[in-house]
């Protein structure tokens, strides 16, 4: 059976490709709670039976509506992270999430502020929410709330809250959230001795609490192949003193000088005075000459002197 799997994904995906043709979404105007919440709970759905049905299934993720509000682009983007062909399927329109009640209150505002972070801003971690509002009559019997950024901080988040009786601003709020910020920081997970290559098997991750915006916190992609300049013991954070680049040319290091000029081209040796990466400007001193020069790194071993 193992054999077919290849054949059944791509039948799968030109059946996905061939059939949004042709496909719409139309997002409703007003959404209403549900758990799940599905896409043809959001939208009217045109398309073939089947893959009118297949739209219709999709759960969506809690974050698309932590706002109050969903739009075209983020419909677009989750279908895209399910491997959707979005160019080929029309998406129209607006929605809003609506609540039913004659009132709102103060705990549900800080409730749905909780949900808002915690989609948005995964790293923050809420102390707490301070929100100074009387509860909100509602004379139409629904309303929506909707969330935005105001400002941000290492120990501070400000949102701005409208609240609208069906479509009309009754009352805008201002949310202050006391927060601390943890991100997942690159660590070693065994002893990692000075001058080595650091590879990804020897790493893992671990969060820390970040306190101020100078504060270091490198990713496992920021830290492997680089060299390690100090000996990093296990699970410290790694910090950009202990590591350098993986240079082509180290500080030195002699390095082939070329000169070219039309159909002149002459070698000459030289000893690099800056490390580099291929492409880097460097400084390289002409043995023969004494004199420093301007050349450009090519690879490991050769520069270009550059006019």
């Amino acid at each position: 059976m193992r054999c077919f799997e290849p054949l059944r994904i791509l039948s799968l995906n030109l059946f996905l490709s061939l059939s949004l043709l042709g496909a719409t979404l139309t997002l409703k105007e007003r959404i209403y709670p549900k758990s799940p919440l599905k896409l043809k709970d959001v939208s009217t759905i045109s398309a073939n039976p089947a893959l009118k049905t297949m739209l219709s299934s999709l759960e969506l993720p809690p974050k698309l509506l932590s706002d109050g509000e969903l739009d075209a682009v983020e419909v677009r983007e989750f279908l895209s992270s399910l491997a959707f062909d979005t160019s080929k399927i029309q998406i129209r329109g607006k929605g809003v999430l609506f609540y039913k009640g004659k009132q709102v209150t103060s705990s549900f505002l800080k409730h749905l502020v909780k949900n808002y972070l915690q989609t948005t801003y995964p790293n923050y971690h809420i102390r707490k929410i301070t929100l100074r509002t009387p509860s909100i009559p509602i004379s139409s019997g629904y309303y929506y709330v909707k969330i935005t950024p105001s400002s941000s901080s290492f120990s501070h988040l400000y949102l701005n809250l409208e609240v609208f009786d069906s479509t009309r601003v009754v009352k805008k709020v201002k949310a202050t959230i006391y927060t601390q910020v943890y991100k997942e920081c690159a660590i070693a997970k065994r002893k990692i001795e000075r001058g080595h290559l650091i590879t990804g098997e020897e790493l893992a991750t671990k969060k820390f609490l970040i306190k101020t915006s100078s504060q270091e916190c490198l990713t496992p992609k920021e830290v492997i192949g680089a060299i390690s300049k100090t000996t990093i013991y296990p699970k410290k954070r790694i910090k950009n003193y202990m590591i350098m680049p993986n240079y082509p040319i180290k500080k030195r290091s002699k390095v082939k000088i070329i000169y070219q000029k039309g159909a002149i081209r002459i070698e000459l040796l030289g000893l690099a005075l800056d490390n580099g990466n291929v492409g880097d400007l460097i400084r390289v001193k002409n043995l023969s000459s004494n004199k420093v020069l301007r050349c450009e790194v090519l690879s490991s071993s050769t520069v270009r002197f550059v006019y």
